[in-house]
């Protein structure tokens, strides 16, 4: 099977690479401008399967772009599910918890669309072009996800560049601190994406761990990964947080979904980045 990627080069996109590969999987990447609706059609026709990673993802970028963030993400999105559908190939689209509004319990996929930010709204746009557009598409819901190869902007790197230049016994504040997130590495939720991609489901999936862990914990827990536990960690402002945790529910009916060990990932990372 050829499988064909937008995004490619992208944190997510180039892990993926790595997993198909892996599983022998041709991965036929679009090297372009998905704004090009030309280009795509051409692409898409020596491709079985379309997967779209590609987006403007920094929601402050987003912010300052926006013309630019709803062409990529939202123009960009139809472009490439008219090309899979006039191709006559699957589509899978990778969207974001980003369009869920904060709760209490755990997100199933029929929980109420409420994006709070442009970013989470241009992703929204674009799940409903997809399904307008796409025969029978599967669309992935992503919940936090952190890789060495994030920019320093991110948390988990930007965690680990305040941890690693501390001075001895301090203590940092940290904005956030009460916020709780599903937070998986990318090479985990690659895997499992895969998975999702190769067994031909459809439909729309929150992929996570179904397991929240406190921001706080997050910083606590990268902090002993990095041979630190002196650090200390204190809120930054009055923020009592928000929480997005995905129900795991679905997905596991369609893929089998192992354990994730944050701790050992957070050893991974920072093997990675340190070297």
């Amino acid at each position: 099977m050829t499988i064909g990627l937008t995004g490619a080069r992208g944190v997510l996109g180039r892990r993926l690479v790595e997993v198909l590969d892996a599983r022998g999987t041709r991965v036929a990447p679009f090297d372009g401008d998905v704004r090009d609706a030309a280009a795509l059609a051409e692409w898409a026709t020596g491709c079985e399967r379309i997967v779209h990673a590609a987006a403007i993802v920094p929601t402050i970028q987003v912010k300052e772009g926006t013309g630019t963030a709803i062409a990529v993400n939202v123009a960009g999105t139809a472009n490439v599910a008219t090309a899979a559908a006039s191709a006559g190939v699957p589509l899978t689209y990778i969207s974001t918890s980003h369009v869920y509004a904060s709760s209490d319990s755990a997100l199933p996929e029929d929980a109420p669309v409420h994006p709070v930010s442009l970013y989470g709204l241009t992703k929204w746009q674009g799940e409903q072009w997809v399904n307008q557009l796409a025969p029978a598409p599967l669309v992935v819901r992503l919940f936090s996800y952190f890789d060495s190869r994030q920019a320093a902007s991110f948390l988990v790197p930007a965690l680990y560049r305040r941890v690693r230049e501390a001075p001895k016994g301090a203590e940092l504040p940290l904005y956030g601190y009460g916020s709780i997130r599903d937070m998986a590495d990318a090479r985990w939720l690659s895997e499992r994406l895969a998975d999702l991609i190769q067994s031909g489901a459809s439909g729309t999936l929150n992929l996570g761990t179904g397991v929240g862990t406190s921001i706080a914990t997050v910083a606590a827990r990268l902090a002993l990964a990095v041979g630190r536990d002196d650090i200390s960690w204190t809120p930054a402002d009055d923020h009592p947080g928000d929480t997005l945790v995905a129900d795991v529910t679905a997905v596991s009916r369609a893929v089998e979904m192992p354990a994730f060990d944050l701790d050992a990932a957070f050893r991974a990372f920072v093997a990675d980045s340190a070297s």
